[in-house]
């Protein structure tokens, strides 16, 4: 009987020392990332304001296929906002 409440004990604990990770590694992981790569931890840095668009911007920009750091920019930025 002792050693199923110590089996529980020890997978609670494990479970919230995984929580914790995730709650404070993954977002310090996405920080620096963003700070690498924007030289911002802002998730909106470098990128300009919708007055300052043109159509033709617009039309180019969604006529062009995605490229990896496309997507890789929107999964990082997406996940800090």
């Amino acid at each position: 009987m002792l050693q199923r409440s110590l089996t529980a004990v020890g997978r609670f604990a494990g479970a919230v020392l995984a929580l914790a990770a995730l709650a404070f590694a993954g977002p310090a992981i996405l920080i620096a990332v963003a700070r690498q790569r924007y030289e911002s931890a802002n998730p909106l840095h470098q990128i300009p304001w919708p007055w300052q668009w043109s159509a033709t911007e617009i039309v180019e920009t969604l006529q062009s296929p995605l490229t990896n750091d496309g997507v890789i920019n929107l999964l990082i930025r997406g996940s800090l906002s």
